[in-house]
């Protein structure tokens, strides 16, 4: 194996599409920047004002994703990862753009969610703060602001709470404004806008209240040139207490725009996206109750190519046990027995691994079928009847940030199998995925049927053993259970057999 990886990303946002190239050293992990290109969009003013993107806009794109491609292939670069953030997400015909885009170049293009950005954002900081600063124990709210929208994440003692996109960034409020103003009327202006879109965070500011406040964005970093010369700003993080960061923006919101390009070296549509920026974190301060605001020096772009190197490499995915704190927060909302939910979670976990040669899922499997025993309860908070079908609707609406949408949608299925009738093709939603996921939604559903039926009458994995031999699947429960008339229900073993093409014993 080549010990040099050529490696590409592009990241196309609501007014850039940017390309990434590098060469990463495999056994080092360190990069060289090949090339780091920017073209400006008007993805933002389409879709922000019209709510899809216009036709010129859409060749301008397949155009620039040409020369992208060239680029790529002067490189003779194979791995790309192209994605779309909030523009394309919120376009009534995004999937005309990336049709056309595949069509043009071959490069697929995906649509970034809400949950990919937040999950992005926290391996960010994993990165850039330093071990000695615990992230892992701290309890923090994040925000991405971005020029189209800002992801809010919320994190206790470490564990992450829950993430919400809020359609508010800074160009798109700019977009809102009727003419040319100056610095103070541009806040004086849009101060009431962005409070009224925040009035319903404030109203779950128990969530996120925190000492801590990340903030992330192009607009976000620039407005940290005002604090430079600060001894909190250096290397890659700028740290500072909202005391200082208010004294800073009083200062700011004293110049004309012209005044902040050239004190502070900003360039003229950043110095604009700056105040909308300022009035969000202030937001952001008065609803977290946040004495310290820390800001990562790492644009987007860098954050993506971290995390594709990452995958490329098959490291462990770090995020996974903050996808399954959220999916524990979830049971808890909706009220599961968490003594149940969780051996549910651990027995189906082990029959995973122990049959890992009888389903041949691949290890992120796994995760979903966690999930799915986490979650496959919470549709009894609507309504006992048919709640499996509840807890479907449950888990395929709940955003699950570090699981795509669809895995996501395995995840639920398996939920909504794990009782009454096993899936068929007069199931509408299980038809309506590919036949490879099909295969894995049985898969995982006969697991968790076992793993529910072994929940009722086991408080341990240590009270049962399962044996998978040539022609048949044994399991034997701990000699105290046998006692109690231990018993897997008929329909589950049955549902097993048809799955798997061997019987399940239990002795």
């Amino acid at each position: 194996m080549a010990q040099k990886l050529l490696l590409g990303t592009i990241d196309l946002g609501a007014h850039f599409c940017r390309l990434l190239l590098a060469e990463c050293n495999q056994k080092t992990k360190e990069t060289e920047i090949l090339e780091d290109l920017s073209v400006s969009v008007p993805l933002g003013s389409d879709v922000f004002r019209h709510g899809k993107i216009s036709e010129s806009s859409i060749r301008m794109l397949c155009g620039i994703f040409s020369n992208y491609k060239k680029k790529l292939d002067e490189y003779g670069v194979k791995n790309c990862r192209a994605i779309a953030t909030s523009a394309v997400r919120e376009a009534g015909n995004a999937d005309i753009l990336i049709e056309r885009i595949r069509h043009a170049t071959g490069l697929t293009l995906t649509i970034f969610e809400g949950a990919d950005e937040a999950r992005l954002d926290y391996l960010t900081l994993v990165d850039v703060m330093p071990s000695s600063f615990n992230l892992y124990k701290k309890t923090a709210l994040i925000a991405d602001i971005g020029t189209g929208a800002c992801q809010i994440s919320s994190y206790k003692g470490g564990s992450f709470c829950f993430t919400e996109t809020v359609k508010l960034g800074t160009l798109r409020v700019l977009d809102q404004m009727p003419g040319v103003m100056s610095a103070e009327g541009i806040r004086r202006f849009l101060t009431p806008v962005i409070d009224k879109t925040f009035t319903e965070m404030r109203q779950i500011s128990p969530e996120v209240r925190s000492p801590l406040l990340f903030a992330m964005g192009s607009s976000v970093r620039a407005l940290m040139q005002i604090f430079a010369d600060r001894p909190g700003n250096k290397g890659q993080i700028c740290k500072l207490s909202r005391k200082d960061y208010e004294a800073g923006m009083a200062e700011l919101l004293s110049l004309s725009l012209e005044n902040i390009t050239d004190r502070y070296g900003i360039p003229q549509a950043l110095a604009e996206a700056v105040i909308p920026c300022s009035i969000i974190i202030d937001n952001l301060f008065r609803i977290s109750g946040a004495t310290t605001l820390i800001v990562p020096k790492v644009t987007m772009k860098e954050a993506l190519l971290r995390d594709f190197m990452q995958v490329l490499f098959h490291s462990e995915d770090i995020f996974a046990r903050q996808t399954e704190a959220m999916v524990q927060r979830t049971a808890e909302k909706y009220r599961s027995d968490k003594d149940y939910t969780r051996r549910t979670a651990l027995f189906a976990d082990k029959l995973f691994i122990q049959l890992q040669n009888l389903h041949g899922c691949p290890k992120r499997a796994a995760l979903l079928l966690r999930i799915a025993a986490w979650l496959h309860k919470t549709g009894l908070f609507i309504n006992n009847q048919s709640y499996h079908k509840h807890s479907y609707y449950i888990i395929n609406s709940t955003e699950i940030p570090g699981i795509s949408q669809e895995e996501r949608t395995i995840a639920a299925l398996t939920a909504r199998f794990h009782r009454k009738s096993p899936p068929d093709k007069y199931n509408a939603e299980f038809m309506a995925i590919t036949k490879e996921d099909q295969s894995t939604v049985r898969k995982l559903a006969a697991l968790l049927r076992i793993a529910c039926g072994l929940a009722e009458t086991c408080r341990s994995v240590t009270q049962f053993r399962i044996d998978p031999e040539p022609d048949r699947v044994v399991l034997t429960p701990a000699p105290e259970l046998r006692m109690t008339g231990f018993a897997i229900p008929e329909q589950d073993v049955e549902f097993f057999r048809q799955v798997f093409a061997v019987p399940l014993l239990v002795k």
